[in-house]
């Protein structure tokens, strides 16, 4: 992780920059309440201030429609992020989830060696405009405690498990695929028109292949066709992303799951929790924001 892991964060969250402008609330106080344990007005304006900072260098006009209207947004992030660390934290204490000094110290020497020497990471602090102490508590410890509270959460999830491996044609309409599934009914390859016909652009040159997977990983619709045809069977699903003409191609009813797809199925698992943490918590938000824009149409 970078050591301007927050701006960063924050900026991601936005999907935008911002640049230099006043900061809401200051003078003290509380911006949120998370049940019962206050977030500071002085902590919000840090991190306001941290990613302002970092923002400016990079040129955006703080009067420009497109900043005013990033601000805006970025503040909302900002806050909701903060929400939901200290949702985090509580969780992770709630689960006897505990990280120690030394856990820190020792994450502490890494990030050290991984900057170039103690100089080089006093440099990137000053750079992020973060002393060692908020490093270390902002970064490191929440860091820890997200991964242990993750490694909790799905040391239960099964390693192996029913899994298919198909291939698809995806196409905008529903009469684009009654059309390919008549010409596959006449014999034609499935992997030619996947190449030359399928929208899905990551798997349309390896013929429409898509690698083993178990359940609850791709569209629920998708899933519920696949698991139900038999291998070689040819069906239909429509999903958001429009019409998948596939084919089941292997079946094993008990697989080993990839390690991506196991970070995949352990990252839904901890992001279920986080949202039934989100769902039951009593959330006070002090802090006047302003509305958050409403996308142009």
């Amino acid at each position: 992780m970078s050591l301007r892991v927050r701006a960063i964060l924050i900026v991601v969250l936005a999907g935008a920059v911002l640049a230099g402008c006043g900061m809401p609330g200051a003078g003290g106080g509380k911006a949120a309440v998370v049940n019962g344990k206050a977030i500071t007005m002085a902590e919000f304006d840090k991190q306001v201030k941290t990613v302002r900072d970092s923002m400016v260098e990079q040129g955006l006009d703080p009067k420009s429609a497109e900043g005013k209207t990033t601000l805006d947004q970025v503040q909302t992030d900002i806050l909701n992020q903060m929400i939901d660390t200290e949702l985090m934290r509580q969780a992770a204490q709630k689960e006897g989830v505990t990280v120690t000094d030394a856990d820190v110290n020792d994450r502490m020497q890494q990030f050290k060696k991984d900057a170039g020497g103690d100089e080089a990471f006093k440099k990137s602090l000053k750079d992020s405009n973060l002393t060692e102490e908020e490093f270390r508590t902002l970064v490191v410890r929440d860091q820890l405690v997200y991964e242990r509270l993750y490694d909790k959460l799905t040391k239960s999830l099964p390693t192996a498990a029913e899994q298919v491996h198909v291939r698809h044609i995806l196409l905008d309409t529903e009469k684009e695929a009654r059309d390919i599934q008549a010409r596959l009914a006449k014999g034609e390859d499935f992997a030619a028109i996947a190449k030359a016909s399928s929208v899905d652009t990551q798997s349309k040159d390896a013929g429409g292949d898509l690698p083993f997977f178990p359940r609850g990983v791709l569209d629920p619709a998708f899933e519920e066709v696949i698991f139900r045809l038999k291998v070689k069977e040819i069906g239909m699903v429509k999903t958001d992303y429009g019409y998948h003409v596939v084919q089941v191609l292997e079946r094993e009813a008990s697989r080993q799951i990839a390690p991506d797809i196991l970070q995949a199925l352990g990252e839904e698992a901890i992001n279920k929790y986080l949202d039934n943490l989100r769902a039951t918590a009593t959330v006070e938000r002090i802090v006047q924001l302003p509305p958050t824009p409403t996308p142009s149409p």
